[in-house]
């Protein structure tokens, strides 16, 4: 079966989060890529010059300014944009596995806090945080059992000790409590 293809909008979970570490982690590379083109430069001058005054050269302007040189600084223009681009498109395609799921656990945990123990997380198979997500998910299924309760669609608690529900039923009208025992007597 073939997946189904993603459009960029799909992959940018969180977009300035994302774009954001993409373009810190291009800038940095960049600086390291800068650094080693100055050092590169830097030698080739001091070899270029070795050579020039080797063979006596006297006009140097057209050695530096020929095709050669030209097509050489397009090659390695255009490897350095096809570098950032490359980073760019793997930055937004692993942050998108981490933010993904980072999202799914803090709306999780946001439902946990409210009471509601019988929601779950679901993430994509290879997203990261799958073990994480499992114990979550395990955790979640213990306070269910543990508390029995829930949250009902208008955020009230429901359940065996909704102390809420049990005064709403109080409002509406009378509450008859009967002894067990009342109950054997008439019987």
């Amino acid at each position: 079966m073939r997946a189904k293809r993603r459009s960029l909008r799909a992959y940018l979970v969180e977009p300035f989060k994302q774009i954001r570490f993409g373009l810190h982690v291009v800038g940095v590379s960049l600086a390291f890529i800068v650094l080693l083109a100055w050092l590169f430069v830097r030698s080739f001058r001091e070899q270029y010059q070795q050579v020039i005054d080797i063979f006596q050269v006297t006009e140097t302007t057209d050695l530096m300014t020929n095709d050669v040189f030209l097509r050489n600084a397009i090659i390695i223009g255009g490897t350095l944009a096809l570098f950032a681009a490359s980073m760019m498109f793997v930055v937004i395609r692993r942050t998108h596995k981490m933010y993904g799921p980072m999202i799914s656990i803090l709306r999780f945990v946001g439902e946990l806090d409210k009471g509601n123990y019988a929601v779950r997380i679901h993430v994509r198979e290879r997203d990261d945080f799958q073990t994480l997500v499992g114990k979550l998910n395990n955790l979640a299924t213990t306070l269910h059992k543990r508390h029995g309760k829930s949250v009902d669609a208008a955020g009230v608690r429901t359940g065996m000790d909704a102390p809420d529900a049990r005064l709403r039923d109080m409002e509406e009208g009378v509450v008859i409590v009967s002894d067990p025992k009342d109950d054997d007597k008439a019987s």
